[in-house]
């Protein structure tokens, strides 16, 4: 049996970075035509997160997202430090 153990997460990104660190590789979405793994969707995550600072997107600020319901969407509303985005 695996033993739990407890982590502080205070947002989803956090939450996706701790799992990419205890899981990388193991799969996180499985869809027909689509497969992630809990590394994958962490960098893509990152690497948003990253775009969105170099268009002076800081701290607070509001960003929409217009998106169907795909798997891609999980990389948006994980984004992690530093914009800290508000999922709704």
């Amino acid at each position: 049996m695996t033993e739990l153990t407890t982590v502080q997460v205070t947002t989803l990104g956090d939450s996706l970075l701790h799992a990419a660190q205890q899981w990388g590789g193991e799969e996180l979405l499985v869809f027909p035509h689509h497969r992630a793994s809990y590394a994958e969707v962490s960098e893509k995550s990152h690497r948003i997160a990253r775009a969105l600072m170099t268009r002076g997107i800081a701290p607070g600020d509001h960003v929409g997202i217009y998106a169907h319901n795909m798997p891609q969407v999980l990389s948006l509303i994980h984004i992690s430090e530093p914009t800290r985005p508000l999922y709704i």
